[in-house]
């Protein structure tokens, strides 16, 4: 995570590993966005699905949604239990009907900065993004 400076905690909440929880972690979020500008809004709450869609795909663990505050962006970072699930990212599938394997992609087009971090029996994943 890139940004220097203090930083706080907004947004703890651990969700399990199902597809209801990517629209659990939208609602969670969208109280959080009452300060950024609606190019932002939109930017985080995709953000927000791709990283938490990746981890109901492929790390298939209950998982734990942060989101952090700094001067003028957010730290969106997701925490799996599953290390040996490396988030890579892909060029776009030529198919433009393939229903997967973008999401890397869009996260790496709308992020300041995103990246991965094995912490031994977990993985965090996290994005920065603009607010202002």
């Amino acid at each position: 995570m890139s940004e220097q400076g203090e930083r706080s905690a907004l947004l703890t909440i651990a969700l399990p590993s199902h597809p209801q929880s990517i629209s659990a972690a939208r609602e969670a979020i969208k109280p959080l966005l009452t300060d950024c500008r609606q190019p932002h809004v939109d930017a985080i709450l995709l953000v927000t699905s791709e990283l938490v869609t990746n981890a109901v795909r492929h790390a298939r663990t209950p998982f734990r949604l942060e989101v952090h505050s700094w001067e003028h962006s957010l730290t969106v970072v997701v925490t799996d239990a599953c290390p040996t699930e490396q988030p890579q990212l892909r060029e776009p599938l030529s198919d433009p009907l393939a229903l997967h394997g973008r999401g890397l992609f869009l996260v790496d087009r709308l992020s300041r900065d995103w990246g991965f971090t094995n912490q031994g029996s977990s993985k965090q994943v996290w994005a920065e993004l603009d607010c202002r």
